[in-house]
C-alpha cells in the first residue's frame, strides 16, 4: 500500500513505527490515534526520525551484568522482571548469584575468595551493568562503583525511589523507576557498543 508511494525504506519505517505503537498499548482507540499521527508524518520525516538499528542476532554478543541482591531469601520480583524483559529482546543478562552461587556463613575464607573472584571476573566479561535497587544492598552498591571505575555504563532500575545519595545518582548513566526506560537505554548502549566492535 505505501511502498509504491514512499519506496521500500519509507514503507519499512512506517511499518516499524506502527508496530511499536501496537506494542505500546492494548487500547484500540489509543492505537488508532497513534497510527493516525504516524501516518500524518511525511516520508522524509519518518525516515529521518532517530532510531536504533540493532539486529536480533547481535544482541546476544553483549553480556549485561545484573547487580542485585539476587538471593533465595529476597523477593526477586523486580529482578526477574528486568531479566525477563532483557531475554524477551534477546539480550544476555548475567546473574552472578545464580551463576556462581550464594555466599553463606559456613563458607571457608577460600570459598568466599573464590566466589568474589568469580563475580569480579564476570564484571570484567560484561560491557554494561543494570543494577536493581530493591534495598540498600552493600554488594550491589559496591558492584556499581566497580563498574563505574572500569568505565562501564550503569543503569539503575529503582522501582521504589530509593536512590537519593548523589554518589549513586550522579555517577550512573540512568536512574529510573521505569522498566521501559531501562530497556530503551539498553538498546541504545548495546547499539553503541556493537557499532564500535
Amino acid at each position: 500500500m505505501l511502498r509504491p508511494r514512499v519506496g521500500a525504506e519509507g514503507a519499512l519505517c512506517y511499518a516499524s513505527w506502527v508496530a511499536s505503537e501496537y506494542a505500546a498499548t492494548t487500547y484500540p482507540r489509543d492505537f488508532k490515534r497513534a497510527v493516525s499521527r504516524t501516518l500524518a508524518l511525511s516520508s522524509e520525516e519518518i525516515v529521518g526520525l532517530p532510531s536504533v538499528r540493532l539486529p536480533w542476532e547481535s544482541r546476544r554478543g553483549t553480556s549485561i551484568y545484573i547487580a542485585a541482591p539476587d538471593f533465595d531469601y529476597v523477593d526477586a520480583t523486580h529482578i526477574e522482571a528486568v531479566v525477563s524483559c532483557l531475554k524477551y529482546h534477546n539480550f544476555r543478562p548475567r546473574r552472578p548469584v545464580k551463576e556462581h552461587g550464594q555466599a553463606h556463613g559456613d563458607m571457608s575464607p577460600a570459598e568466599r575468595q573464590k566466589l568474589y573472584e568469580a563475580d569480579m571476573a564476570l564484571i570484567g566479561k560484561c560491557k554494561m551493568m543494570i543494577a536493581v535497587l530493591i534495598f540498600d544492598d552493600p554488594g550491589t552498591l559496591i558492584e556499581i562503583g566497580i563498574a563505574l571505575e572500569r568505565g562501564m555504563k550503569v543503569f539503575v532500575y529503582d522501582p521504589d525511589g530509593r536512590a537519593k545519595n548523589i554518589m549513586l545518582t550522579q555517577g550512573v548513566s540512568l536512574v529510573t523507576d521505569s522498566l521501559d526506560a531501562i530497556i530503551t537505554a539498553t538498546f541504545d548502549e548495546v547499539a553503541r557498543l556493537t557499532a564500535h566492535t
